[in-house]
């Protein structure tokens, strides 16, 4: 089960971001990250996994930032994320901090 989570500091993901958990945040599209500060922040540290699609809805929500002069900032990435992110040549295209 994955789960978004407003927080103080932005939003928390927990669960699984894999192509069967997202279906409910692709439905909300750049909805689910509504949010009124000039950085979105966006925890990791409870993710369990991630795959390919999770990666694809992070670009989706780094576009919806970029569009509303918006920074999408991912932190404490798992390992499984990064290594995804670098495999698909997208450093630098992310903000992020561990």
């Amino acid at each position: 089960m994955l789960k978004l989570i407003k927080n103080p500091s932005g939003y928390q993901l927990q669960g699984s971001l894999v192509y069967d958990s997202i279906n409910d945040l692709l439905v909300k599209g750049a909805d689910a990250i509504k949010f009124k500060a000039e950085t979105v922040q966006i925890d990791c540290e409870q993710l369990s996994r991630i795959d390919s699609a999770g990666v694809a809805l992070f670009i989706s929500w780094q576009r919806y930032c970029e569009q509303n002069n918006q920074q999408l900032q991912l932190t404490n990435l798992p390992q499984q994320a990064v290594s995804l992110i670098k495999a698909n040549k997208l450093e630098g295209f992310f903000l992020t901090s561990s």
